[in-house]
């Protein structure tokens, strides 16, 4: 599972980095090579053998390269969103398919790890950890573009209704990453709960915002933008935990 946690890992980071999900500039180009660098910096540590780890390398950087890409240009775009998600699901389809020929990390990273002594990491191989780490910086800033990208493909106005539904980009990875935590701590119940904390907190502020538009000078238009408003919030959040939920398959 070692070339799945590093091209995971390595997408995240490239999107961290780049931050802006709508162009590629010199921070995308930036995050791609850090992408591919982490991956050789961790199979170096983990005593895997140099061409592999050049190899592992080149490969991560340019699947990074390939979803920032696409996703950018979709997202600038506003059409072609089945380019990014084919490329996503290539992507994890490839390396799950390809795992069982992935090197092993050993060396000084296995030693180190063996040391730490932390009880929550007890029974947790190093290779199934770099899993967990690749999937958390994956539900960050990308779990972000793909939510924005399956929106699109639904037809929605992002950057509009972004601006009625406030903090959907710090709550969005915050949920993520607590259903994530969740599951792997064996409590979906308590993940649950945070599911449905976000719509009972969600709904005044949806019911507010109807009553500023019947109050408006178009109130016709009331009913007709609360629904989309409504479609936009129960998208992007079942978007986001089958996200989150996918990650919990894979590790």
């Amino acid at each position: 599972m070692t070339w799945l946690g590093l091209v995971l890992g390595g997408i995240g980071l490239a999107d961290l980095v780049r931050w802006n999900s709508e162009r590629f500039d010199r921070r995308s180009v930036l995050g791609c090579v850090l992408a591919g660098l982490l991956a050789a910096v961790v199979l170096v540590l983990g005593g895997v053998g140099p061409g592999t780890t050049a190899g592992t390398a080149v490969v991560v950087a340019g699947v990074s390269a390939a979803w920032v890409g696409t996703s950018g240009w979709s997202l600038r775009e506003g059409r072609a969103t089945w380019l990014p998600l084919a490329v996503a699901t290539a992507v994890v389809v490839g390396a799950v398919v390809l795992s069982p020929w992935s090197p092993h990390v050993g060396g000084r990273l296995e030693r180190w790890y063996a040391q730490v002594p932390l009880a929550v990491l007890s029974g947790v191989d190093l290779e199934r950890l770099l899993v967990i780490a690749g999937c958390a910086l994956l539900l960050t800033s990308t779990g972000n573009v793909l939510v924005r990208v399956v929106l699109t493909a639904a037809g929605s106005q992002v950057t509009r209704n972004e601006q009625q539904i406030k903090g959907g980009r710090v709550l969005g990875p915050m949920e993520r990453l607590l259903v994530f935590g969740l599951g792997l701590a064996g409590d979906l119940g308590a993940a649950a709960v945070i599911v449905a904390a976000k719509g009972l907190l969600r709904f005044p502020e949806l019911q507010s915002y109807r009553g500023e538009l019947e109050s408006s000078a178009r109130p016709g238009l009331s009913g007709q933008r609360i629904d989309v408003l409504t479609e936009y919030f129960l998208i992007g959040s079942l978007t986001s935990w089958s996200l989150a939920l996918a990650c919990l398959l894979l590790t």
